[in-house]
């Protein structure tokens, strides 16, 4: 550093003279550094094969300085014999031979480096079998089995097939190697590999006619099939036996039917599946049924299954690998089962009318005029004829007639009207189950129609071709025995003498009947609540007017100082109500007697004894003391 400063000053020292001695002089500046830059690029690897199809992706290592890009992009010498992709060096073999592939910098595409590749001819496949499973198969027309075929040779070969039948008039084969039996007789199928169609598997495959699967109608009995049932009077639970040979089938399903449309009986044989083997079932089956078997409809009404009068029983089975049901003879049946109410929906009682219409004295519901009796039970009517009418009844309220709308296809929701509008009435009614029907036109002269007795409930729910039925169970209970308090009638009220001063008559004019500015005249009139005595009287109402008037019980509520101040006894009357609880107003009586109003004290001047008043009297209780 010193060498370089001296050589420096000698330097401008020399620059100095020379400029003194009047020559001139030019300073040559040292060259710039080199710009950052690619300095080599080797890629790899190098001298590698691929066989044709394969892929191989090649690295490229970039020397370069400080700051500088080292991306690269790819090129194929020869792209007939391997490509290259060019943002990732992905290689793949095309054709067999040499080729270069090449990495230039995309900052100086003239720096590149160079590998090798060398794309050889791939191995060459061969097929040296097919084995087919299984190899050999018996079936009955009509059945069928799926085979596999496996693929054997070098290199993997591929594992596709080409299935064809060599006689399609006794099986057939599908692409996917479903063999379905045609007819009687033997065929062979066979699977031929697509990388060699020469080389092919076999399946023998030989058919057979079945023995077929009959089903018939034994017996149709009651009582855990200890009682024949008699044909021209079905009701309640029955059992049909049927006789069943299965021949070469295997049974999945049996049902039994009510006009051959109406499946009322089921029974599922879970063995069987689609590959199965023919397999005996019970010589016989038999299937248990109510023939008082009802559906809820999406109203919530129940209708019959089974509708009386004459139909036909039949049966059928169904078999493995065949949508086509066998089906057995058919059994003439008459039906008479019983109609039935069910409790349907819990039955509930409302208003009727828009006056006051209910209150809950604890316990127990108040109502007042008439009632609706809603959600009442399902009346069901195995026979299939509307009803002229259906009535509903209660103890006291009279009865509701045509209360029910439908038919036994849409069932029938009992609802009545209760009216109890006799004002003479209150206490408690007892609401009972007391329905009435009157039944249609018969179409047959033999079908006897059977109106309901008492009410039954269903059972629990269970399905039958995949449809909900429930069974009607004897000796239900109806819930609709509610206890109803109707109360139509007012309280009764009674008067009393009005005014607070001895003698006070209605007939006497004096001393009169007076009150002061303030009288308690609720207490002249009694009122009581009857029936039950569980409406008690809750709102006594007092009206009042003036007698020159000639008004009879005005409308003015009464009030002692809103009443002007007069010297008649006879200035004024009063009238009264009495309202329960439930909103029923008692009549408007008078009072027992007429009053006047004196709202001035008397004025005392101490003479000796001297009283003046204008109309002297003589205090009795509570009121003006004069």
């Amino acid at each position: 550093m010193n060498k370089l400063y001296r050589s420096l000053l000698l330097t401008s020292g020399l620059a100095a003279v020379l400029a003194g001695c009047g020559d001139d002089v030019t300073v040559t500046q040292p060259p710039p550094p080199p710009p950052p830059a690619v300095r080599s690029i080797t890629v790899g690897p190098d001298g590698a094969s691929i066989t044709v199809g394969a892929t191989l992706t090649m690295t490229a290592a970039v020397n370069a300085d400080a700051g500088v890009a080292v991306t690269v992009t790819w090129t194929s010498s020869d792209p007939n014999k391997a490509t290259v992709v060019s943002a990732s060096g992905v290689v793949t073999g095309v054709a067999p031979g040499a080729v270069g592939i090449k990495a230039c910098s995309t900052v100086n595409a003239a720096v590149c480096g160079v590998a090798t590749v060398t794309v050889v001819a791939a191995p060459v496949a061969t097929v040296t079998a097919v084995i087919v499973t299984p190899p050999s198969a018996s079936l009955v027309v009509g059945q069928a089995i799926t085979a596999t075929a496996a693929v054997q040779g070098t290199n993997s070969p591929a594992q596709t097939v080409v299935w064809n039948s060599l006689a399609t008039g006794i099986a057939t084969v599908n692409a996917s190697g479903v063999v379905t039996a045609v007819a009687n007789g033997t065929a062979v199928v066979t699977a031929c590999a697509t990388a060699n169609s020469s080389i092919c598997g076999t399946l023998a495959v030989t058919v057979i006619t079945p023995q077929p699967a009959t089903i018939s109608i034994q017996s149709i009995t009651a009582g855990n099939l200890n009682t024949a049932v008699k044909i021209d009077s079905v009701t309640g639970q029955i059992e049909i036996t049927l006789n069943v040979d299965n021949g070469a089938y295997t049974i999945t399903k049996a049902q039994a039917l009510v006009n051959g449309i109406t499946v009322i009986a089921e029974q599922v044989f879970s063995s069987a599946s689609a590959n199965a083997a023919p397999e005996a079932v019970p010589s016989t089956i038999v299937l248990s049924l109510n023939t008082r078997q009802v559906e809820k409809l999406a109203n919530g009404t129940y209708i019959p299954v089974i509708f009386n009068g004459p139909n036909s029983i039949t049966a059928r089975i169904f078999v493995a690998n065949n949508p086509q049901p066998i089906s057995s003879n058919s059994v003439p049946a008459v039906f008479k089962n019983r109609d039935a109410l069910t409790p349907g929906t819990t039955p509930v009682l409302v208003q009727a009318s828009s006056t006051p219409t209910f209150t809950t004295s604890g316990p127990t519901v108040w109502y007042k005029s008439a009632v609706n009796f809603t959600g009442g039970p399902n009346y069901i009517s195995f026979f299939p004829v509307t009803p002229v009418s259906i009535a509903a009844t209660s103890t006291n309220c009279g009865t509701s007639g045509n209360s029910a709308t439908g038919t036994p296809s849409t069932g029938f929701i009992l609802a009545g009207t209760f009216p109890c509008l006799s004002f003479t009435f209150e206490g408690g009614v007892s609401i009972t189950s007391g329905w009435s029907v009157t039944p249609g036109v018969a179409p047959a002269a033999d079908v006897v129609y059977i109106a309901a007795v008492g009410t039954e409930q269903v059972g629990t729910k269970y399905v039958v071709a995949a449809k909900d039925r429930y069974n009607l169970l004897a000796g239900g209970t109806l819930n609709n025995g509610n206890t109803i308090n109707i109360d139509n009638k007012g309280p009764s009220i009674s008067n009393n003498e009005i005014g607070f001063n001895a003698g006070c008559s209605a007939t006497i004019p004096n001393p009169g009947c007076w009150i002061g500015s303030a009288y308690d005249i609720q207490g002249d009139f009694v009122a009581a609540d009857g029936g039950t005595g569980v409406a008690v009287k809750t709102i006594t109402d007092f009206l009042g007017f003036d007698v020159s008037s000639n008004a009879i019980c005005g409308t003015t509520p009464f009030s002692a100082a809103a009443l002007a101040e007069d010297p008649s006894p006879t200035k004024y009357d009063a009238c009264a109500s009495a309202t329960d609880k439930i909103g029923n107003v008692s009549p408007t009586i008078r009072g027992f007697n007429k009053f006047s109003v004196d709202k001035t004290n008397p004025t005392i001047s101490y003479f000796g004894t001297y009283v003046s008043d204008s109309t002297v009297k003589t205090a009795v209780g509570a009121g003006n003391i004069d």
